[in-house]
């Protein structure tokens, strides 16, 4: 995927879109963006997820205003669709592949927001033609924001807390979850680590864990208390969100090292911490093979 701005630029940029100009997207940049789809369909875990992207000049205004607002977003010009089965690491594929194509969208100008929710019986659910086993785990609405952010937009951007984030020190750690990682300790990881500190994540609740371990940085899932657990995802055939959540930050870390000139990879190096922490979860390890 290639971007016209750095990566961090656009990761500053982005912000959760709920108010849209009526213009419909330009024929060019849904071009591009229809071309970036194609390049997002298999993630870290090996799933493969399809993608739709519909928009106002291939639907009638009328036709995609029926398929729905979603309480606080207004006049979308379009919406990407995201189907995937659900099997071990979709969800974290699910977020991995549209947060690069959400960065690719903001590259272009075009705003986005994710809509988690049950889609199972909607339009969007006939509108990609959704297989018996699989799931639509999320929604992107996107256009072009106003040219002035609407005050919907700043109150649901203060009260989702979105330009509130953890400290450091309760994300990163070295070696093991009883020692934080500084900054300094860091070094050349450390704006990374800081785009991770910033994703996105449903609530803002945040719940990536990262431990550095020489060249390897372990990903690990803290479910949030109090959160739903997944077993009623399975049964309201909800989207595990949280898992989602994991792959917005690989997205956000991968994308960043790669600006950098770093050349690493996605395996499976779990160092066994989990047993010594209750609920942590270990998901994935992003090892470095070389700089550039």
């Amino acid at each position: 995927m290639k971007f016209n701005s750095k990566i961090h630029k656009l990761i500053h940029q982005r912000y959760s879109c709920r108010t849209y100009d009526h213009t419909i997207l330009s024929a060019d940049d849904l071009k591009i963006l229809h071309n970036a789809a194609e390049l997002c369909q298999i993630g870290p875990f090996d799933n493969r997820i399809r993608i739709k992207i519909i928009s106002s000049t291939q639907e009638t205004k009328e036709e995609l205003g029926r398929l729905g607002t979603y309480g606080f977003i207004k006049n979308p010009t379009g919406f990407i669709i995201i189907a995937a089965y659900d099997l071990p690491g979709a969800m974290e594929d699910v977020g991995y592949l549209i947060e690069t194509l959400i960065l690719k969208a903001t590259d272009l100008g075009i705003g986005t927001c994710w809509l988690g929710g049950t889609f199972t019986k909607s339009r969007f659910t006939r509108s990609i033609e959704l297989n018996d086993s699989e799931t639509i785990p999320a929604v992107i609405s996107i256009g072009y924001p106003l040219n002035r952010q609407a005050l919907m937009d700043r109150i649901s951007r203060i009260y989702a807390g979105a330009d509130r984030r953890l400290p450091w020190q309760k994300i990163f750690y070295q070696d093991s979850f009883d020692h934080p990682l500084s900054h300094s300790q860091a070094g050349q990881f450390q704006e990374p680590l800081e785009l991770v500190r910033l994703a996105p994540s449903a609530s803002n609740k945040q719940p990536w864990r990262v431990v550095q371990e020489k060249n390897q940085y372990h990903f690990y899932l803290e479910r949030t208390k109090n959160y739903p657990a997944p077993i009623f995802n399975k049964i309201l055939k909800l989207a595990d969100l949280q898992r989602i959540d994991i792959g917005i930050a690989m997205s956000h870390f991968e994308l960043s090292l790669s600006d950098l000139g770093f050349v690493g990879e996605w395996a499976q190096a779990d160092p066994g911490l989990s047993a010594q922490n209750i609920g942590k979860e270990y998901i994935i390890t992003w090892k470095l093979l070389s700089i550039s």
